[in-house]
């Protein structure tokens, strides 16, 4: 937590802001993991901020500025975000906010996803956290800031990044997230193909397994891929013959990434619930083939995924 307070002070006096680091590198320091990426947050508008950012010589980033956001390549942190105070309100049927900025930082950490990841820090080490998203941190809980369906409502993409985080933490998903992921399993259809497989590849990468059970267990497996989609979601058995015939074909192949292991494996155990006869080789190759081209399209994978999907043999 040091060197997060030296960086956030050593930032004040270089911009004259007043910042709080916010987010997940809050998150990842209380963890003592590694921090990728470093968000600040603050009172000051947009055109302040970008004012004074400009002032340091250095390339302003503003593709982010109406939601309040200005990037900036900082010499020992790299690339930094710092964004106004803000809350949003969202329409029924757009995923972008309309956003109004505050000078309340409660109000800011408020409309945040997960308790976890609602956690500010100041320039003089003091921990801001109306949520109890260290608690929850340390305990490995997965809860969200307020009501679960309001979040998951604004953004349905929030129900992937709950399974993300609780798989990345080996932790608990609290009843009431479980069950607003189950009831809103459906909407994650109204987010684009690019983020659901960046956040599928993440979870992916951290435990194909997990994973693909917790995916399987909310309902959002049945709702992504339309083969398994007519099957009850209520019926554990089939659950666990769905999540048997994916789960035994992984490990079989260590060539690939993990991800592209997960996607291949996958769409084998859905290709094994299609062909019943695990002798007909030849008919599998032709469905798992198939698969292939309608998810890659399905999902808008890359040519280079597609192919490595497509080499690997049917066993």
């Amino acid at each position: 937590m040091d060197y997060l307070v030296s960086q956030i002070s050593r930032l004040e006096k270089k911009t004259g802001l007043q910042l709080y680091a916010v987010g997940g590198c809050v998150r990842n320091i209380l963890l003592n993991v590694p921090v990728k990426d470093y968000d600040f947050t603050t009172p000051s508008l947009p055109d302040e901020i970008e004012q004074k950012l400009k002032s340091l010589k250095g390339k302003t980033y503003k593709v982010g500025k109406k939601y309040g956001t200005i990037g900036f390549k900082d010499e020992k942190l790299g690339m930094i975000e710092i964004t106004t105070f803000r809350v949003e309100s969202y329409d029924e049927n757009s995923r972008k906010p309309h956003v109004t900025f505050v000078d309340d930082l409660f109000k800011d950490l408020s409309r945040r996803d997960l308790t976890i990841n609602s956690m500010a820090v100041d320039s003089a080490g003091n921990l801001y956290d109306y949520s109890d998203g260290e608690c929850h941190l340390q305990n490995r809980i997965i809860a969200c800031v307020k009501d679960p369906l309001a979040r998951f409502n604004e953004d349905p993409l929030r129900m992937l990044r709950a399974i993300r985080f609780q798989v990345q933490l080996h932790g608990k998903m609290v009843d009431n997230v479980e069950n607003a992921i189950k009831k809103l399993s459906y909407k994650i259809l109204t987010i684009s193909k690019e983020r659901v497989v960046i956040e599928l590849d993440k979870m992916f990468k951290i435990d194909e397994n997990w994973s693909l059970e917790r995916l399987l267990q909310t309902h959002l497996f049945h709702v992504l891929f339309m083969e398994v989609g007519t099957i009850d979601y209520h019926d554990d058995e089939k659950n666990f013959q769905i999540y048997c015939s994916i789960i035994k074909q992984l490990n079989k192949n260590t060539i690939l990434s993990k991800e592209d292991k997960a996607w291949n494996m996958l769409l084998r155990g859905i290709t094994n619930l299609i062909v019943k006869d695990e002798n007909d080789v030849s008919k599998r190759m032709v469905v798992y083939m198939e698969l292939v081209k309608k998810y890659s399209q399905y999902f808008k994978f890359s040519n280079v995924r597609q192919k490595i999907l497509m080499d690997v043999p049917i066993l």
